[in-house]
């Protein structure tokens, strides 16, 4: 697919309403969104942006997020830079495994505070799990670690 229609793709499936660029398609398990193979050769819609609207990666570089948002698209929040300079960019922000920020300040977080509050309550006050995972849109996973107390969903206790 050619560079202008590559975008439009990625436009057509991103919220532009804040100054990250939240793209609202598929996600790979690892919380960045995906494109189809079909519209570009990365799969990665922050990779696919960048290279559609500033140019190719240069190899054995990575496309880093200056707002630490793996959903966002924005061109003017990605550059180009190493996998060492990922990790300490990572580590000087506490996101890593074994520092990761707790509740709604992780990045990766699935739920509110709010919500899992709710989904603990409903727990709490009998609702049956099949119940609370149609309800509240919660997987089988995150409910369980929900109801054992891990924190938002996440795998570590609160």
């Amino acid at each position: 697919m050619d560079t202008i229609n590559a975008i439009r793709f990625i436009l057509s499936k991103t919220d532009r309403s804040g100054d990250c660029w939240l793209w609202t398609g598929g996600r790979h398990g690892t919380g960045y969104g995906c494109v189809p193979a079909i519209i570009h050769k990365s799969h990665y819609a922050h990779r696919a942006m960048y290279e559609s609207a500033i140019g190719p990666i240069p190899k054995g570089l990575f496309v880093l997020h200056e707002c630490d948002n793996r959903l966002c698209v924005n061109p003017a929040h990605l550059r180009t830079g190493t996998h060492l300079e990922n990790i300490r960019d990572m580590q000087a922000k506490n996101r890593h495994r074994g520092g990761s920020l707790p509740g709604e300040s992780n990045p990766s977080c699935k739920f509110t505070d709010e919500q899992v509050r709710q989904i603990r309550s409903a727990i709490e006050n009998g609702m049956p799990p099949i119940e609370a995972q149609r309800t509240f849109g919660v997987s089988e996973t995150h409910f369980y670690r929900i109801k054992k107390g891990h924190r938002n969903g996440q795998s570590q206790r609160t």
